[in-house]
């Protein structure tokens, strides 16, 4: 075979395996994908769990002002945005599965856009990019919670990460698209949460900077009020913030931990990015969450020093993600207990993380830390399985029980008591029976099959 046969055999060998790469990464996501929302829709059953019993009056019709409701406070969150989605699913569909479907789908989104970002970045795929999807759709990250607390998540996340896209794709915010887009988002994060509050100030910055470069533009493509529109912008998403704090109670539903440094906390909350089980061993995941941060900081100080023009932008968007993101940290993990979302609200820091990494690091480098990444969260996913099966039966069991006592009749109060811990611990009992009631005149899920006059059996 010629020399030049050779080199043509082992670039067509390359492309192959880039292929391969490609499809092995993008059936992992199909096949995380699949498996989520055949859970939900096969095995879940339309009951409410937690925070889904809030939303109940509303989603039946009885409640006084709605409004009211979405901009209340629970806890230090105030929440409107995920809670208007949630009620318009829950109003459409009358089933609480079709609101898990609904963040499960916008996680799988979410997943596939970093996939073709970082793949269209690099120009190829790699095995470690399984990251993506492992993080977001694994069953142990969202199965344990209620479709209110998952939109909760997955909304803020959502437009996380549609920040750090535009970040990816646009640095200097120059087209059109991912100006508007950006400009929308910075809005809207106010509007999700505490997690939208925090990471709306840090991204500020960036999108001032972009405005400013842009005021007056030096690309002829850019329009003349592309800067003021960018820095009007980030005033509104301010004013949003100071109103989203106006009138804000102390948060005495989830009180800050007491006698552990601030540090400490916020190390293991990021540790949760792969899963629950990764407390199981507190010293090992406080040893690894902080090298990789420190680690991480060398890499994008020595980035800030070296970059230039649109570069130097994107590497602005990558830090003050970062910042914004380690302060989210310290806030969630001061708090006692740990919600059935914790995970989730740590899986930014690791996919800005794994990002920073890829844009700054040397190819080598980035490689072996990628996969070091993955590796951690394949090491934790078999006792991840495992809590999440103790939870599937615990599930299953339960209400299994809870549709054949309310098809046999057992009044709402006895239910109520019989399944507070399951449904909403620390509920009151006789407001939880008034919202079974009020499900079961709806006909909603398994309530909908309760035994009383003129009553037939409806629903799952």
């Amino acid at each position: 075979m010629s020399l030049p046969q050779a080199g043509a055999a082992r670039r067509s060998a390359v492309r192959g395996m880039r292929s391969a790469t490609a499809l092995v990464v993008w059936l992992g996501w199909a096949l995380l994908t699949g498996a989520a929302i055949r859970t939900v829709v096969r095995e879940g059953r339309s009951i409410p769990l937690e925070s889904d019993w809030n939303l109940v009056p509303a989603m039946t019709g009885h409640a006084a002002a709605v409004g009211e409701l979405l901009w209340s406070q629970s806890g230090a969150e105030r929440q409107p945005l995920p809670r208007l989605v949630t009620l318009g699913t829950l109003g459409v569909f009358r089933d609480f599965r079709a609101a898990t479907v609904l963040a499960l789908l916008t996680l799988a989104a979410l997943a596939a856009m970093l996939l073709a970002a970082v793949q269209r970045l690099r120009g190829a795929a790699r095995l470690s990019d399984l990251l993506f999807p492992l993080l977001l759709l694994q069953p142990a990250q969202w199965a344990r919670a209620g479709a209110t607390d998952l939109i909760d998540v997955a909304i803020p996340l959502a437009l996380i990460c549609v920040v750090l896209l535009a970040v990816l794709s646009d640095p200097v915010l120059r087209t059109r698209r991912w100006a508007v887009l950006t400009g929308a988002v910075l809005l809207l994060l106010p509007l999700s949460g505490l997690a939208g509050v925090i990471i709306a100030l840090a991204a500020a910055p960036w999108v001032g900077a972009c405005g400013w470069r842009h005021w007056p533009p030096r690309d002829a493509s850019v329009p003349r009020l592309r800067g003021p529109s960018l820095l009007s912008l980030v005033m509104g998403s301010v004013v949003l913030v100071g109103i989203y704090f106006s009138g804000c109670q102390p948060d005495a539903w989830n009180a800050v931990s007491p006698g552990t440094p601030p540090i400490r906390d916020a190390a293991l909350f990021l540790s949760r990015a792969v899963g629950p089980a990764a407390t199981a061993r507190p010293v090992l995941a406080l040893a690894l969450v902080a090298g990789t941060v420190a680690a991480t900081w060398i890499v994008l100080a020595r980035a800030w020093t070296r970059v230039t023009d649109d570069e130097g932008y994107r590497a602005l968007g990558v830090i003050v993600l970062m910042v914004g993101l380690g302060v989210m940290a310290v806030a969630w993990g001061t708090r006692t207990g740990a919600s059935s979302t914790t995970g989730l609200m740590a899986v930014p820091a690791v996919l800005v993380t794994y990002i920073a990494w890829e844009l700054y690091a040397p190819a080598m480098l980035a490689v072996g830390f990628e996969s070091l990444l993955l590796a951690a969260a394949l090491i934790a996913l078999p006792a991840n399985l495992r809590q999440d099966g103790e939870w599937r039966t615990i599930y299953r069991d339960t209400t299994s029980a809870l549709a054949r006592d309310i098809s046999g009749g057992v009044p709402w109060p006895v239910l109520a008591v019989r399944y507070e811990t399951f449904l909403e611990r620390g509920a009151d009992p006789r407001q939880l029976a008034s919202r079974m009631a009020l499900l079961g005149a709806a006909r909603v899920g398994p309530f909908g099959r309760a035994v009383r006059p003129g009553s037939e059996a409806t629903g799952r």
